[in-house]
């Protein structure tokens, strides 16, 4: 499952709506910062990616405006609690909204006006419809899919559930029986290609190279453009990691430049870490179509000196790619559940060892 972590927010506006319904005394202090301390580590993210944010949330329940209930009391100590200075605009629509934003850097935050301040924020308090949004609804548990199947089957009134799922499948038949599908397909690569001509102003190469890579994801797709700068780094990394790999059968001595390479990756965030092991399996994969003449399908350049991807996708072919493809897999399933990533990064090198050492056997 996809997480703000997965994503870039460079030159960009992250809208979020948060929750800073925080208690204030007479002296419209505030009392307890908890709320605003659950909002930091997503800001921080936004603002170390190179983002600005725009941040909106309600207080109390104003009947109307109500000086007493402006969010203007909580921007010292949002700004306290964040460590950054905070701007503030004394509406939550308009113009003077708009010029605020558009105005907004990078590496800034604006707080929005009491949404509660417009009817159109509280007219879900005395009636109209509410809509129940349960992400990845096929990982619930046998007792909350119980749970909601009764009230499916009886459903409070003017009341919408939306189960979203990327494995219809693995929902239970009782509840999927009671639901009305709607699939969306993936975007196409052409779409994704044109969309970050239009939006991205990259080049048509670059559009098509990580159209490619995005599986039908646009949001995966202008991640990888943002994230280029990776992509020399982990080639480095892999080209390392695979000639050490070659020269380390029947060489201990060889053995300890893999703890060596081991203890560098362990050595970045988790994150990191995970990116690199997606790019290992999209490296396989390129060497194994390469391999099997198939270089229309192939947008992998290498820049690494003396580093030849034709010289060495034979070693990539169907005597090992599945077990490589299962390694790596295994590796970032381990390594996303806080595994010691020193250890499962050289167990991976040990068995990729005796895999690209494996031979193909002739038909």
């Amino acid at each position: 499952m996809k997480t703000i972590n997965d994503f870039s927010f460079k030159n960009k506006k992250a809208l979020i709506r948060v929750d800073f319904n925080v208690p204030l005394n007479t002296d419209f202090e505030v009392t307890d910062a908890t709320r605003i301390e659950a909002a930091k580590p997503t800001i921080i993210k936004i603002l170390e990616d190179g983002g600005s944010v725009v941040l909106m949330s309600h207080l109390g329940r104003p009947k109307g405006v109500d000086a007493s209930y402006s969010l203007k009391h909580i921007v010292e100590k949002v700004a306290d609690v964040i460590g950054v200075q905070v701007k503030f605009v004394d509406d939550c629509v308009g113009e003077k909204v708009t010029s605020a934003v558009n105005n907004l850097q990078n590496g800034e935050i604006l707080l929005l006006e009491n949404l509660r301040f417009y009817a159109e924020e509280t007219a879900g308090d005395e009636g109209g419809f509410k809509v129940m949004i349960i992400w990845m609804a096929e990982k619930m548990n046998i007792a909350a899919s119980n749970k909601l199947l009764k009230l499916i089957e009886e459903p409070p009134a003017k009341t919408i559930f939306l189960l979203i799922t990327e494995n219809e499948d693995q929902i239970i038949t009782t509840i999927k029986s009671r639901c009305q599908a709607l699939h969306f397909p993936v975007l196409s690569e052409q779409d994704i290609a044109n969309e970050l001509l239009l939006r991205e102003k990259c080049s048509e190469s670059d559009a098509l190279k990580i159209a490619t890579q995005a599986e039908g994801n646009y949001n995966k797709a202008v991640h990888l453009l943002h994230q280029d700068s990776n992509d020399l780094i982990f080639e480095q990394w892999f080209i390392a990691w695979i000639r050490t790999a070659f020269k380390a059968k029947g060489n201990a001595a060889v053995i300890q430049e893999l703890v060596v390479w081991s203890e560098t990756i362990a050595k970045t965030g988790r994150e990191t870490q995970k990116q690199f092991l997606d790019y290992c399996l999209q490296f396989f994969r390129q060497a194994l179509l390469l391999n099997y003449k198939s270089p229309e399908l192939v947008f992998l350049e290498t820049q690494t000196p003396k580093f030849n991807l034709q010289n060495f996708a034979p070693f990539v072919h169907s005597e090992n790619i599945l077990a490589i493809e299962k390694e790596l897999n295994d590796a970032l399933y381990h390594i996303e559940r806080n595994g010691n990533p020193k250890i499962i990064l050289l167990d991976l090198s040990m068995k990729l060892t005796r895999f690209l050492h494996k031979k193909e056997t002739s038909v």
